[in-house]
């Protein structure tokens, strides 16, 4: 039988990789957008519906940030255990 610190910890673990793992499809919808448009969106909202549809966005700690000239994003979001996963292409 689990305690329940543990299946609070497993919880969060699970909602973890679901982040990460929207994270990293919403990376490859960049890629592709990328190569279909010569430059990053410079708002993320360019490519919900159109290439994803992912309620990542829509969470409070998500954030995108497209570089000057649009050749690189920082995108990342808050997980269950405090920290945040971040990607900078």
């Amino acid at each position: 039988m689990k305690e329940i610190p543990d299946i609070f910890k497993e919880s969060a673990e699970s909602g973890n990789k679901v982040r990460i793992g929207l994270i990293n499809k919403l990376v490859e919808v960049l890629e592709v957008y990328n190569m279909e448009k010569g430059q990053y969106p410079g708002d993320i909202e360019e490519i919900i519906g159109d290439y994803i549809n992912s309620g990542i966005t829509k969470e409070e700690s998500f954030y995108y940030e497209p570089e000057l000239g649009r050749n690189g994003y920082i995108m990342g979001v808050g997980l269950g255990s405090g920290e945040i996963y971040e990607v900078n292409n």
